[in-house]
């Protein structure tokens, strides 16, 4: 938990650095942009302490961090037996190695290289809503390095609600550690004098290119990510299609079913109106004759009832078939994408919910 706040706080002063040179230069590229930052002093400094803090150098919150996850490691390999923690310990040495090879790379071609069009460029840093959030960026790294154990209480909180619960006592500054953070960092230094600076660079016309040597082989994004998006889409897609025309299929059905209801009921209200007008009633014994009203006929209520029935079919027909028109221009219009988008986001607010009231129930149940 330690390690991903810091880590967050590393990433973005990085990612703001770039963010920065992007802006001045619209370009990303280390084989355009090398040497741009020779004649930055300040974003030479922001950058170096986002660096040193990555790769874990003593003083900063990365090695404090780091320094936690290793001893984990440690004491791991020591209570539980097997290969597997020894194996994730020589593991931790070599990605840390590589960690401080990448980022010296990055170092030395932004900020040391040379190179012609950026003689009389002069990156500089007037802006105060740049230069604030960096400098307050790297005052968390220098502050959380010193003490690092600032936010272990509210860590310590917030272990107790996954069940994890113990004081945490690591000596940072050991000579164990310390001589740990050194082999790490002369590996590293060791991989990019080896690796970086002998093999994947070198000068053509009398300028730098750093070669990639994975751009030809398997990547995971394009060989295995991509893939699986593309086929779980197609199949969200086609399941919410037929989703559609189910749903299409469902209301004029029950536009059936209402229309039949109403004009058997209107059949029956018919007969049985013209059913009581054959019928003659009894005569009843009137003592004083009664004043004389012609009665309305039962049957010539017929064409007004069957009247009010059509005019209501006509009516619920119309609007089953609006909606379903409605239905249909929605989807043709919002398109393939949008519509399983719209259907995903729906899913995914379900789900989050559901988890939501899983979560509330079983922590009032315990």
């Amino acid at each position: 938990m330690f390690h991903v706040v810091n880590h967050g706080i590393i990433k973005a002063l990085l990612f703001m650095l770039v963010g920065v040179l992007y802006m001045v230069l619209s370009e990303y590229s280390i084989n355009s942009i090398y040497g741009c930052g020779r004649f930055a002093p300040v974003l030479k400094g922001f950058f170096l302490v986002g660096a040193l803090a990555i790769i874990g150098f003593p003083g900063l919150n990365g090695y404090a961090s780091k320094t936690m996850i290793h001893d984990a490691l440690l004491e791991a390999a020591d209570i539980l037996p097997g290969p597997m923690f020894p194996l994730l310990n020589v593991l931790f040495y070599v990605g840390s190695a590589l960690t401080v090879a990448y980022m010296t790379k990055l170092f030395v071609a932004l900020f040391v290289e040379k190179n012609s069009a950026f003689e009389l460029q002069r990156i500089r840093l007037h802006q105060w809503q740049v230069f604030l959030p960096l400098s307050l960026l790297s005052l968390m790294v220098l502050f959380l390095g010193i003490r690092a154990d600032f936010f272990f209480p509210v860590f310590a909180k917030a272990s107790a609600v996954l069940g994890l619960e113990g004081a945490v006592t690591v000596k940072f500054f050991s000579s164990k550690n310390l001589t740990s953070s050194l082999l790490i960092f002369l590996a590293g230094i060791g991989f990019y004098l080896l690796i970086i600076r002998l093999c994947l660079r070198k000068s053509v016309e009398g300028k730098i290119v750093y070669r990639n040597p994975t751009s030809n082989y398997f990547t995971i994004e394009e060989g295995l990510i991509i893939p699986v998006v593309r086929c779980l889409y197609n199949l969200l897609l086609a399941f919410f299609q037929f989703f559609d025309q189910w749903l299409i299929r469902f209301f004029q059905l029950m536009n059936r079913i209402l229309g039949w209801l109403f004009h058997t009921a209107s059949e029956q209200m018919i007969k049985l109106s013209t059913k009581e007008e054959v019928e003659e009633p009894e005569a009843e014994v009137m003592t004083e004759p009664a004043p004389y009203i012609k009665p309305e006929p039962m049957f010539a209520q017929a064409p007004t009832l069957q009247r009010k029935t059509s005019s209501l079919q006509r009516k619920t027909a119309l609007l089953v078939t609006e909606g379903e028109t409605t239905v249909r221009k929605t989807v043709l219009r919002s398109g393939r994408k949008l519509d399983t988008l719209t259907y995903s986001v729906f899913i995914f607010g379900g789900i989050l919910v559901l988890s939501l009231i899983f979560v509330f129930l079983n922590s009032t149940l315990i």
